[in-house]
């Protein structure tokens, strides 16, 4: 049992050097003091983040607006760069589970419809997934889904942020 927690131990180490010194090269030259040499390093650290959007958004009966957080909760990024997190649209409709109806609905940042957020730091920002009353009682009885996608990635840090 020792040997084997040794052998997984080695492993994980020869792992982790190898992610640190992803590249080497060396150069040997012939002097008059004998051989001297350098060495390039190359160490590549990738961009992480930890992004939090909610799964499923449950929605009352006759609620005009369902608050909904999104944010960042962790990032290792570069300094001139941002998470951003978009929307495909923020007007959609969910549509009626074996039916024909539709409810239309947008989706709000602050009072204006949300597109895109960049994070350069950990954060949240607060949406609201808006159906209008004249809506909500047009609709016939049901059950409605829809979907809304985000996009995640990592961008240029714009000017001023």
């Amino acid at each position: 049992m020792r040997k084997a927690k040794f052998v997984v131990l080695c492993l994980l180490a020869v792992l982790l050097l190898t992610t640190v010194a992803t590249e080497a090269e060396v150069y040997m030259t012939n002097t008059a003091h004998g051989m001297t040499g350098t060495t390039t390093v190359r160490l590549v650290i990738p961009s992480s983040y930890t992004v939090e959007i909610p799964a499923s958004l449950p929605i009352s009966y006759g609620a005009e607006s369902t608050p909904m957080t999104i944010g960042v909760s962790s990032m290792h990024i570069g300094s001139n760069q941002a998470v951003k997190i978009a929307v495909d649209s923020a007007r959609g409709k969910l549509l009626q589970t074996g039916g024909r109806g539709a409810i239309p609905y947008v989706l709000l940042c602050d009072g204006a419809e949300f597109g895109s957020k960049a994070y350069t730091e950990v954060g949240q920002t607060q949406l609201s997934f808006d159906i209008t009353l004249e809506d909500w009682y047009s609709a016939d009885a049901g059950e409605y889904t829809g979907t809304v996608t985000f996009q995640v990635s990592v961008v240029n840090r714009e000017v001023g942020q």
